[in-house]
Protein backbone atom coordinates (compact mmCIF):
# COMPACT_ATOMS: atom_id res chain seq x y z
CA UNK A 1 0.00 0.00 0.00
CA UNK A 2 1.30 3.43 -0.95
CA UNK A 3 1.47 6.06 1.78
CA UNK A 4 0.62 9.64 0.98
CA UNK A 5 2.75 12.56 2.21
CA UNK A 6 6.13 12.85 3.80
CA UNK A 7 7.14 11.30 7.12
CA UNK A 8 8.14 14.84 8.20
CA UNK A 9 4.57 15.99 7.79
CA UNK A 10 3.28 13.94 10.68
CA UNK A 11 6.22 14.94 12.83
CA UNK A 12 5.49 18.60 12.12
CA UNK A 13 1.91 18.19 13.30
CA UNK A 14 3.06 16.59 16.52
CA UNK A 15 5.63 19.33 17.18
CA UNK A 16 3.11 22.09 16.55
CA UNK A 17 0.61 20.40 18.89
CA UNK A 18 3.20 20.07 21.66
CA UNK A 19 4.35 23.67 21.21
CA UNK A 20 0.77 24.92 21.35
CA UNK A 21 0.12 23.02 24.56
CA UNK A 22 3.37 24.32 26.04
CA UNK A 23 2.59 27.95 25.24
CA UNK A 24 -0.85 27.60 26.80
CA UNK A 25 0.49 25.99 29.95
CA UNK A 26 0.76 27.69 33.35
CA UNK A 27 4.53 27.14 33.30
CA UNK A 28 4.79 29.44 30.26
CA UNK A 29 2.87 32.16 32.06
CA UNK A 30 5.28 31.92 34.98
CA UNK A 31 8.25 32.10 32.62
CA UNK A 32 6.81 35.22 30.95
CA UNK A 33 6.42 36.94 34.31
CA UNK A 34 9.97 36.01 35.26
CA UNK A 35 11.26 37.62 32.05
CA UNK A 36 9.27 40.79 32.76
CA UNK A 37 10.49 40.99 36.36
CA UNK A 38 14.09 40.47 35.24
CA UNK A 39 13.75 43.30 32.71
CA UNK A 40 12.22 45.63 35.30
CA UNK A 41 15.00 44.81 37.75
CA UNK A 42 17.62 45.64 35.10
CA UNK A 43 15.91 48.96 34.29
CA UNK A 44 15.68 49.85 37.98
CA UNK A 45 19.36 49.09 38.44
CA UNK A 46 20.26 51.28 35.47
CA UNK A 47 18.18 54.15 36.86
CA UNK A 48 19.89 53.83 40.24
CA UNK A 49 23.30 53.97 38.56
CA UNK A 50 22.28 57.13 36.66
CA UNK A 51 21.13 58.71 39.93
CA UNK A 52 24.41 57.87 41.61
CA UNK A 53 26.38 59.40 38.74
CA UNK A 54 24.30 62.57 38.52
CA UNK A 55 24.44 62.99 42.31
CA UNK A 56 28.19 63.53 41.96
CA UNK A 57 28.09 65.29 38.61
CA UNK A 58 24.83 67.07 37.73
CA UNK A 59 25.39 66.78 33.99
CA UNK A 60 24.44 64.18 31.47
CA UNK A 61 26.91 63.65 28.66
CA UNK A 62 25.43 62.85 25.31
CA UNK A 63 27.25 62.37 22.07
CA UNK A 64 26.10 64.33 19.05
CA UNK A 65 26.44 62.55 15.75
CA UNK A 66 26.32 63.87 12.23
CA UNK A 67 25.12 62.11 9.09
CA UNK A 68 27.91 63.68 7.04
CA UNK A 69 30.79 61.42 6.05
CA UNK A 70 33.37 64.16 6.25
CA UNK A 71 35.12 65.01 9.53
CA UNK A 72 34.31 68.32 11.18
CA UNK A 73 37.68 69.86 12.13
CA UNK A 74 37.16 72.85 9.85
CA UNK A 75 34.13 73.98 11.80
CA UNK A 76 35.95 73.56 15.10
CA UNK A 77 38.85 75.48 13.61
CA UNK A 78 36.49 78.23 12.57
CA UNK A 79 35.09 78.51 16.08
CA UNK A 80 38.60 78.72 17.48
CA UNK A 81 39.41 81.39 14.91
CA UNK A 82 36.40 83.42 16.05
CA UNK A 83 36.42 82.69 19.79
CA UNK A 84 35.76 86.36 20.67
CA UNK A 85 32.65 86.21 18.48
CA UNK A 86 31.20 83.06 19.97
CA UNK A 87 29.33 84.76 22.81
CA UNK A 88 27.52 86.90 20.27
CA UNK A 89 27.50 84.66 17.23
CA UNK A 90 26.42 81.47 18.97
CA UNK A 91 24.40 83.10 21.71
CA UNK A 92 26.50 81.60 24.48
CA UNK A 93 27.20 83.50 27.68
CA UNK A 94 30.52 81.97 28.66
CA UNK A 95 33.35 80.95 26.37
CA UNK A 96 36.29 78.88 27.55
CA UNK A 97 37.81 77.34 24.41
CA UNK A 98 37.54 74.59 23.41
CA UNK A 99 34.16 74.63 25.12
CA UNK A 100 31.31 77.08 25.49
CA UNK A 101 28.34 77.27 27.80
CA UNK A 102 24.95 78.89 27.66
CA UNK A 103 21.79 79.06 29.70
CA UNK A 104 18.57 77.36 28.60
CA UNK A 105 14.96 78.18 29.43
CA UNK A 106 12.59 75.42 28.29
CA UNK A 107 10.14 75.11 31.14
CA UNK A 108 13.08 75.28 33.56
CA UNK A 109 16.18 77.43 33.48
CA UNK A 110 19.43 75.51 33.42
CA UNK A 111 22.77 75.31 31.66
CA UNK A 112 24.00 73.78 28.43
CA UNK A 113 27.66 73.16 27.66
CA UNK A 114 29.29 72.25 24.37
CA UNK A 115 32.73 70.61 24.27
CA UNK A 116 33.60 71.41 20.68
CA UNK A 117 36.68 69.28 20.31
CA UNK A 118 34.94 66.03 21.28
CA UNK A 119 31.49 67.00 20.02
CA UNK A 120 29.77 66.35 23.30
CA UNK A 121 26.84 68.30 24.68
CA UNK A 122 26.51 68.46 28.45
CA UNK A 123 23.00 69.11 29.71
CA UNK A 124 21.96 69.80 33.28
CA UNK A 125 20.10 66.84 34.73
CA UNK A 126 17.03 68.98 35.44
CA UNK A 127 16.61 69.41 31.67
CA UNK A 128 16.05 65.68 31.18
CA UNK A 129 12.31 66.19 30.70
CA UNK A 130 12.91 68.52 27.76
CA UNK A 131 15.90 66.66 26.38
CA UNK A 132 14.50 66.11 22.84
CA UNK A 133 14.01 69.83 22.08
CA UNK A 134 17.32 70.68 23.76
CA UNK A 135 19.20 68.22 21.55
CA UNK A 136 17.26 69.33 18.48
CA UNK A 137 18.28 72.93 19.09
CA UNK A 138 21.86 71.94 19.85
CA UNK A 139 22.07 70.07 16.54
CA UNK A 140 20.65 73.11 14.75
CA UNK A 141 23.17 75.31 16.52
CA UNK A 142 26.05 73.16 15.25
CA UNK A 143 24.50 72.71 11.77
CA UNK A 144 24.78 68.93 11.97
CA UNK A 145 22.23 68.41 9.19
CA UNK A 146 24.60 69.94 6.66
CA UNK A 147 25.98 67.82 3.80
CA UNK A 148 29.43 69.34 3.22
CA UNK A 149 30.10 67.42 0.01
CA UNK A 150 27.01 68.88 -1.64
CA UNK A 151 27.92 72.39 -0.48
CA UNK A 152 31.52 71.95 -1.66
CA UNK A 153 30.39 70.98 -5.14
CA UNK A 154 28.37 74.17 -5.42
CA UNK A 155 31.03 76.49 -3.98
CA UNK A 156 33.93 75.00 -5.92
CA UNK A 157 37.33 76.52 -5.24
CA UNK A 158 35.96 78.73 -2.45
CA UNK A 159 35.38 75.67 -0.23
CA UNK A 160 38.65 73.88 -0.93
CA UNK A 161 40.72 75.49 1.81
CA UNK A 162 38.26 74.59 4.61
CA UNK A 163 36.16 71.57 3.66
CA UNK A 164 33.27 70.82 5.99
CA UNK A 165 32.88 74.39 7.20
CA UNK A 166 29.46 74.84 8.82
CA UNK A 167 27.11 77.76 9.43
CA UNK A 168 26.49 78.18 13.17
CA UNK A 169 22.75 78.18 13.82
CA UNK A 170 20.84 79.44 16.82
CA UNK A 171 19.66 77.84 20.03
CA UNK A 172 17.22 80.72 20.49
CA UNK A 173 16.33 82.81 17.45
CA UNK A 174 15.16 85.78 19.48
CA UNK A 175 18.41 85.93 21.41
CA UNK A 176 20.48 85.83 18.22
CA UNK A 177 18.37 88.61 16.71
CA UNK A 178 18.73 90.80 19.81
CA UNK A 179 22.49 90.26 19.89
CA UNK A 180 22.70 91.16 16.19
CA UNK A 181 20.94 94.46 16.83
CA UNK A 182 22.99 95.21 19.95
CA UNK A 183 26.20 94.60 18.01
CA UNK A 184 25.45 97.10 15.25
CA UNK A 185 28.26 99.61 14.63
CA UNK A 186 30.31 98.64 17.69
CA UNK A 187 33.24 96.32 18.32
CA UNK A 188 32.84 92.66 19.21
CA UNK A 189 34.12 93.27 22.75
CA UNK A 190 31.71 96.16 23.27
CA UNK A 191 28.81 94.12 21.89
CA UNK A 192 29.59 91.25 24.23
CA UNK A 193 29.70 93.61 27.22
CA UNK A 194 26.42 95.21 26.18
CA UNK A 195 24.72 91.84 25.74
CA UNK A 196 25.89 90.85 29.23
CA UNK A 197 24.37 93.99 30.71
CA UNK A 198 21.15 93.37 28.80
CA UNK A 199 20.85 89.79 30.10
CA UNK A 200 21.68 90.85 33.66
CA UNK A 201 19.12 93.66 33.60
CA UNK A 202 16.18 91.76 32.12
CA UNK A 203 17.01 88.05 32.44
CA UNK A 204 16.44 85.68 35.34
CA UNK A 205 19.30 84.90 37.72
CA UNK A 206 20.75 81.41 37.51
CA UNK A 207 23.06 79.69 40.00
CA UNK A 208 25.82 77.77 38.20
CA UNK A 209 29.39 76.72 39.01
CA UNK A 210 30.62 78.54 35.89
CA UNK A 211 32.15 81.99 35.88
CA UNK A 212 30.36 84.37 33.55
CA UNK A 213 27.16 82.30 33.47
CA UNK A 214 24.77 83.83 35.96
CA UNK A 215 21.62 84.70 34.03
CA UNK A 216 19.13 83.32 31.52
CA UNK A 217 18.60 85.52 28.49
CA UNK A 218 15.27 87.39 28.75
CA UNK A 219 12.24 86.31 26.77
CA UNK A 220 10.59 88.39 24.08
CA UNK A 221 7.54 88.84 26.33
CA UNK A 222 9.62 90.46 29.05
CA UNK A 223 11.41 92.85 26.70
CA UNK A 224 8.13 93.74 25.00
CA UNK A 225 6.97 95.27 28.30
CA UNK A 226 10.14 97.33 28.76
CA UNK A 227 10.47 100.99 27.83
CA UNK A 228 13.07 102.39 25.42
CA UNK A 229 14.58 104.36 28.29
CA UNK A 230 15.08 101.20 30.36
CA UNK A 231 16.95 99.52 27.51
CA UNK A 232 18.88 102.59 26.38
CA UNK A 233 20.33 103.25 29.84
CA UNK A 234 22.39 100.08 29.47
CA UNK A 235 24.63 102.00 27.08
CA UNK A 236 23.10 102.18 23.62
CA UNK A 237 21.40 104.83 21.47
CA UNK A 238 17.66 105.29 21.97
CA UNK A 239 17.04 104.28 18.36
CA UNK A 240 18.70 100.91 18.94
CA UNK A 241 16.71 100.41 22.12
CA UNK A 242 13.52 101.01 20.17
CA UNK A 243 14.67 98.45 17.60
CA UNK A 244 15.13 95.79 20.28
CA UNK A 245 11.71 96.49 21.77
CA UNK A 246 10.04 96.46 18.35
CA UNK A 247 11.64 93.09 17.66
CA UNK A 248 10.48 91.73 21.01
CA UNK A 249 6.91 92.90 20.47
CA UNK A 250 6.78 91.35 17.01
CA UNK A 251 8.01 88.01 18.36
CA UNK A 252 5.86 88.10 21.50
CA UNK A 253 2.80 89.01 19.46
CA UNK A 254 3.28 86.07 17.11
CA UNK A 255 3.92 88.28 14.08
CA UNK A 256 7.52 87.09 13.70
CA UNK A 257 8.85 83.54 14.02
CA UNK A 258 12.62 83.25 14.26
CA UNK A 259 12.93 79.51 13.82
CA UNK A 260 14.24 77.19 11.09
CA UNK A 261 11.76 76.41 8.32
CA UNK A 262 9.91 79.71 8.81
CA UNK A 263 8.64 81.45 5.68
CA UNK A 264 11.81 83.16 4.46
CA UNK A 265 10.36 85.98 2.38
CA UNK A 266 7.65 86.84 4.91
CA UNK A 267 10.16 86.81 7.76
CA UNK A 268 12.67 88.97 5.88
CA UNK A 269 9.91 91.43 5.03
CA UNK A 270 8.82 91.58 8.68
CA UNK A 271 12.42 92.09 9.83
CA UNK A 272 13.06 94.88 7.34
CA UNK A 273 9.91 96.62 8.54
CA UNK A 274 11.32 96.92 12.07
CA UNK A 275 12.97 100.25 12.90
CA UNK A 276 16.76 100.03 12.77
CA UNK A 277 16.88 96.66 11.00
CA UNK A 278 18.61 96.96 7.63
CA UNK A 279 19.51 94.39 5.02
CA UNK A 280 22.68 93.20 6.78
CA UNK A 281 20.83 92.53 10.05
CA UNK A 282 17.91 90.84 8.32
CA UNK A 283 20.18 88.56 6.27
CA UNK A 284 22.36 87.72 9.27
CA UNK A 285 19.29 86.77 11.33
CA UNK A 286 18.02 84.66 8.41
CA UNK A 287 21.42 83.00 8.16
CA UNK A 288 21.53 82.11 11.85
CA UNK A 289 18.04 81.98 13.36
CA UNK A 290 16.18 80.74 10.27
CA UNK A 291 19.02 78.43 9.16
CA UNK A 292 18.52 79.71 5.61
CA UNK A 293 21.44 78.35 3.58
CA UNK A 294 21.08 81.06 0.90
CA UNK A 295 21.20 84.07 3.24
CA UNK A 296 23.76 86.57 2.01
CA UNK A 297 24.67 89.72 3.97
CA UNK A 298 26.42 91.21 0.95
CA UNK A 299 27.11 94.54 2.66
CA UNK A 300 29.19 92.85 5.34
CA UNK A 301 32.62 94.48 5.58
CA UNK A 302 34.40 91.14 6.03
CA UNK A 303 32.75 89.69 2.93
CA UNK A 304 33.63 92.75 0.86
CA UNK A 305 37.23 92.71 2.04
CA UNK A 306 37.60 88.99 1.29
CA UNK A 307 36.39 89.61 -2.26
CA UNK A 308 38.47 92.77 -2.64
CA UNK A 309 35.30 94.69 -3.46
CA UNK A 310 33.97 98.04 -2.26
CA UNK A 311 30.74 97.98 -4.24
CA UNK A 312 27.89 95.98 -2.58
CA UNK A 313 26.16 95.51 -5.94
CA UNK A 314 29.18 93.73 -7.35
CA UNK A 315 29.36 91.56 -4.23
CA UNK A 316 25.70 90.65 -4.69
CA UNK A 317 26.35 89.78 -8.32
CA UNK A 318 29.33 87.59 -7.36
CA UNK A 319 27.16 85.71 -4.91
CA UNK A 320 24.85 84.46 -7.66
CA UNK A 321 27.39 81.76 -8.48
CA UNK A 322 27.06 80.29 -4.98
CA UNK A 323 23.28 79.85 -4.84
CA UNK A 324 21.63 78.19 -2.99
CA UNK A 325 24.51 77.97 -0.50
CA UNK A 326 25.49 81.63 -0.14
CA UNK A 327 25.44 81.45 3.67
CA UNK A 328 28.21 78.85 3.50
CA UNK A 329 30.06 81.06 1.03
CA UNK A 330 29.93 83.83 3.65
CA UNK A 331 31.53 81.50 6.20
CA UNK A 332 34.36 80.68 3.80
CA UNK A 333 34.84 84.34 2.92
CA UNK A 334 35.03 85.27 6.59
CA UNK A 335 37.65 82.56 6.98
CA UNK A 336 39.70 83.55 3.94
CA UNK A 337 42.59 86.04 3.74
CA UNK A 338 41.73 89.64 3.04
CA UNK A 339 42.26 90.79 -0.54
CA UNK A 340 43.77 94.22 -1.01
Amino acid sequence: MRREGSPWQGLGVVVLKELSDHLASARMRVLEWLVVLTALTAVYGAIQQIREVTAEDPFLFLRLFTTAREPLPSFVSFLGFLVPLMAIGLGFDAVDAPSSRGSVALGVSETLSLRLGDWFVSVSASLAKVLPPVLSRAKALMDLACHPAEVARALGALAQAHPGLRVPGAFDGFEVAVRAILGQLISVAAARTLAGRFAAAFGDPLATPFDGLRTVFPTAERIADASPAQVAKLGMPSARARSVIALARAVAGGHLELVPNADIEATLEALRALPGVGEWTAQYIAMRALAWPDAFPHTDLGVMRALGESNPKRVLAAGEAWRPWRAYAVMHLWHSPRKE
